[in-house]
């Protein structure tokens, strides 16, 4: 019965997304294509964004009060995929990832969609990224970035890769603000997630591709993610 239960949610969650992901991505298109890359493009991501974390039966406690009066960088730790759902149902903000994510399957094609600036962290390709993240800061974008450079279980704080803020302060821009936020799990499946198999139920912090179908089936019930 419970096998039963738990492939029924696996497929309800999964219809939900591709439905959600049909119907936004060409609006989204029309609207980035007619409207630029401004504030209206922040619009349909984030309503996507809050019907993801409703529909994987996610409850976020927002503690302190998110800048939103100039342009600002968020800085903080990376759990999960679904830390992206959490904080864009939030903020209005990119994100900054990884060039590799740009060539996910769907999940790539939705980030493009996000307006997320891809980075290849290399030396080589060092005067490319500043020039891309660079215009975006320029546009007054908000971003957000995770200087661990990986997801973590959330238990540590890795060093910190510098060369993601250099990236985002190679010019001077007057009035930018960076606020630390972090993720903490408060409950998952109503547990406090002391063991590391509750921890894992949200937070994938190993190889990040295979345990993508995971999404679809691991929350049973409420995670409850806190940003502070």
């Amino acid at each position: 019965m419970r096998r039963s239960l738990s492939l029924f949610a696996a497929v309800y969650k999964l219809s939900v997304f591709v439905l959600a992901c049909v119907l936004m991505i060409p609006f989204q298109i029309v609207i980035m294509s007619l409207l630029g890359t401004g504030n209206p493009a922040y619009i349909l991501p984030r309503l996507w964004h809050k019907l993801i974390c409703r529909t994987f039966g996610i409850k976020i406690v927002v503690q302190g009060t998110p800048h939103t009066q100039s342009q600002t960088v968020f800085v903080g730790n990376h759990l999960s995929y679904l830390d992206i759902p959490v904080i864009g149902s939030v903020l209005k903000t990119s994100f900054v990832s990884k060039k590799e994510v740009a060539n996910w399957p769907v999940f790539g094609y939705l980030a493009k969609l996000q307006q997320t600036g891809f980075i290849d962290r290399s030396r080589s390709a060092a005067l490319n990224e500043r020039s891309a993240i660079g215009a975006m800061m320029r546009e007054g974008k908000n971003l957000v970035i995770f200087p661990e450079g990986t997801s973590t279980d959330g238990r540590e704080v890795l060093p910190f890769k510098s060369s993601l803020f250099s990236l985002m302060l190679q010019d001077e821009q007057p009035g930018l603000i960076i606020q630390p936020f972090t993720i903490r799990m408060e409950l998952v499946d109503g547990q406090v997630p002391e063991t590391q198999d509750t921890r894992d139920i949200y937070s994938w912090h190993r190889d990040m591709i295979p345990n993508c179908p995971c999404i679809f089936g691991a929350l049973r019930s409420v995670a409850v993610p806190s940003l502070r």
